[in-house]
């Protein structure tokens, strides 16, 4: 799993004052060693508390509903297309942000500006951001295994493209 958490969140976090059960949950209720401060955790044990910034969240996060690892997945893609474009998916605005992201909760596809120029990345984007988890990739190896995969295709296919000295593309981790 991945947890994306920046400084306003551990602050919110800290908001709650939680003790060592609390940090605990059910989850770790027997473990042998304090877990207080682990806010890491707490996506497993308070899922109600961690939740992130509104405009990258995944509409079954913002809807309250059980998220998973897809989850992560979407927001993923929201962050892929703002390196690609320089602009967030839904609008510079967080309040058209937020409302392209209830659009989703309520049901409605996904709707995103004009296609990226390498069609396989577009189509690997688009598809984090699916508005249904079960319609997203399933993990980030078979995300990550079609990213490898778009790069030996566009580096075989455009021999004008000159990957970094370092050989890696911005979508490498």
């Amino acid at each position: 799993r991945i947890l994306l958490l920046d400084g306003a969140m551990g602050t919110m976090i800290q908001g709650h004052r939680l003790d060592e059960a609390g940090y605990r949950g059910e989850c770790f209720a027997g473990h042998a060693h304090d877990l207080k401060g682990d806010n890491d955790l707490l996506v497993l044990t308070q899922p109600g508390i961690v939740a992130g910034t509104p405009g990258y969240m995944a509409p079954e996060v913002l809807a309250n509903t059980e998220a998973d690892a897809r989850s992560d997945i979407f927001v993923f893609g929201v962050i892929a297309w703002e390196l690609a474009t320089g602009k967030h998916p839904f609008g510079n605005n967080p309040n058209s942000q937020m409302a392209r992201l209830h659009d989703l909760t309520a049901g409605n596809e996904v709707v995103l500006p004009a296609p990226l120029t390498t069609p396989g990345l577009d189509a690997i984007i688009r598809r984090c951001m699916r508005r249904l988890p079960q319609d997203r990739y399933d993990t980030a190896d078979a995300l990550l295994h079609d990213l490898r995969k778009l790069q030996t295709q566009e580096i075989s296919m455009a021999s004008s493209v000159v990957p970094r000295a370092d050989g890696l593309w911005w979508w490498q981790f």
